[in-house]
């Protein structure tokens, strides 16, 4: 891992844990001032809202760098995206044991991206 990448993972972290340590009227205040939809029309988390607002203050409506593609645009050249925390299951193979894990996903605005011009 680069210098860059534990700096930026380390940043998320101490996002999470600012979020973390909010109150929920706190919580409530950052879903109500931020509307930060994805591509597909779904709502985000307050955490992954707060987390992109910190960001990318002027987002309204992200998605990755695929879900851009299958939309029909593409994400500008030398354009920095926000990350994120996503949820996931580890399975042991049983199907007993299952473990939520979070990893880290880079989501752009729409603003940094353009029309895809290549069908």
């Amino acid at each position: 891992m680069t210098e860059k990448q534990r700096e930026k993972r380390e940043k998320i972290r101490t996002l999470a844990k600012t979020f973390a340590s909010m109150t929920e009227d706190q919580r409530v205040a950052i879903s109500n001032k931020y509307s930060i939809r994805t591509v597909e029309g779904r709502s985000l988390s307050p955490r992954n809202q707060f987390l992109i607002a910190m960001q990318l203050p002027q987002s309204s409506l992200v998605g990755g760098y695929n879900q851009w593609k299958k939309a029909g645009r593409v994400v500008q050249k030398g354009q920095h995206g926000a990350a994120i925390l996503v949820p996931s299951v580890k399975d042991s193979g049983t199907g007993a044991d299952r473990e939520l894990f979070f990893f880290t996903a880079t989501v752009f605005d729409v603003s940094q991206t353009e029309e895809n011009d290549n069908g």
